[in-house]
């Protein structure tokens, strides 16, 4: 679980740092 949400975490900080902030991109 604690891994998920670590990847979770980097996964949007990864899509805020790129400036891609469009919600479809969370989605996948």
């Amino acid at each position: 679980r604690a891994k998920e949400l670590e990847l979770a975490i980097v996964g949007v900080s990864f899509h805020v740092g790129s400036g891609c902030t469009d919600p479809e991109t969370f989605v996948q």
